[in-house]
């Protein structure tokens, strides 16, 4: 009988024993945690700013990409109006020789 109650002593300071080192775990793991949720906010933030910074960036080139077509446009234009001034410069000039031409026959 004392023997199953010194066994029976024994188990209580066991599970007493388990039951504080698996007490100080679980401290343990919720400080993990905690650490980990902060690492997470901190990368989620750091995922948002990067993906503003490329929302702005594609923005940005498309800006650029338009404002180089309307110069391409524009110089195009100019290069059109300048040749056409050429070949109204041009005509001219053919018209004016052959009305000199007509004239000394």
């Amino acid at each position: 009988m004392w023997k199953e109650v010194f066994s029976g002593i024994k188990e209580t300071f066991t599970q007493a024993e388990r039951t504080l080192h698996n007490t100080e775990d679980i401290k343990e793991f919720r400080r993990d945690i905690q650490e980990l949720e902060n690492r997470v906010e901190k990368l989620t933030v750091i995922v948002i700013q990067l993906s503003q910074e490329i929302h702005h960036h594609k923005t940005e080139t498309a800006k650029d990409h338009e404002n180089l077509a309307l110069r391409l446009e524009n110089e195009m234009l100019k290069f059109e109006r300048r040749l056409s001034a050429g070949n109204v410069k041009k005509a001219n000039r053919i018209n004016l020789l052959m009305v000199c031409a007509k004239g000394q026959s």
